[in-house]
């Protein structure tokens, strides 16, 4: 629905979303997670499902504590997919 929602106005709005929480095939909780490949699959899921090039900001939801927080918001995807990566706690 969003997609159609920006389509011809893609340069006028802001796209926002996030990534951490790991759901199952019925919309259940399975967990967290912040390794570099969830990240860039996710991401890469985004950009495809959205039907865009870029995302605006992209944001952990949960912080995995397995992973130093470093590793997750390191650079992992090619810069022009990605303006801002954040954090939210």
């Amino acid at each position: 629905m969003c997609e159609q929602a920006i389509k011809g106005i893609r340069e006028k709005v802001q796209i926002a979303t996030k990534f951490g929480n790991v759901l199952g095939p019925n919309r259940t909780f399975l967990g967290v997670r912040g390794d570099p490949e969830y990240v860039r699959t996710t991401c890469e899921e985004s950009l495809r499902r959205l039907d865009i090039d870029y995302i605006d900001l992209y944001y952990q939801h949960r912080v995995d504590t397995k992973v130093p927080i470093e590793i997750t918001v390191s650079p992992r995807t090619p810069s022009y997919q990605l303006h801002i990566c954040g954090l939210c706690t």
